[in-house]
């Protein structure tokens, strides 16, 4: 099954078989569309193992890992890929998704697609920036509020 999304103009195509498919929510619904032109492609699968790097790490934090090669690893705990939940392969606009399927019981839950897809990535990718904020809605359109963690943003 295929669901198409474009936000900060990027478009996406994100294919996952039945089984796993998840439900659209408040967080995706907004930017879901009928169809895209050149989308970035996200195909998942579902595997009992991951896949090992190529090349040495470049970048490592609590819970991703990315190598040379650009693979990333999505819930690498302890400092490992060998504990990730998730591995994407970029080939130029598409992406090869494999989840550890000892992981998943169920449909997928809308923000483990978000952490698979990178979407900071693509929106910076594309020439955008993102900032932490919080925000109203006043006649049709948004006002943000932009300040560091724990200042009261969302009061």
């Amino acid at each position: 099954m295929k669901k198409y999304y474009c936000f900060a103009g990027i478009t996406l195509e994100i294919d996952i078989p039945d089984k796993w498919m998840y439900n659209d929510d408040r967080i995706l619904a907004p930017f879901r569309v009928d169809s895209v032109t050149e989308p970035c492609v996200f195909r998942f699968e579902m595997t009992p193992e991951l896949l090992p790097p190529v090349g040495d790490c470049a970048i490592c934090t609590n819970a991703l890992r990315v190598y040379e090669d650009g693979t990333r690893y999505i819930g690498a705990v302890e400092h490992t890929w060998q504990k990730a939940y998730a591995q994407v392969i970029q080939e130029d606009r598409h992406y090869r998704v494999l989840l550890r399927e000892s992981q998943f019981h169920g449909p997928l839950e809308p923000l483990t697609v978000l952490n698979v897809l990178g979407a900071e990535r693509l929106v910076a990718q594309a020439g955008g920036f993102l900032f932490h904020s919080s925000y109203i809605e006043a006649n049709g359109a948004a006002i943000l509020f932009t300040a560091p963690s724990e200042t009261g943003k969302s009061t």
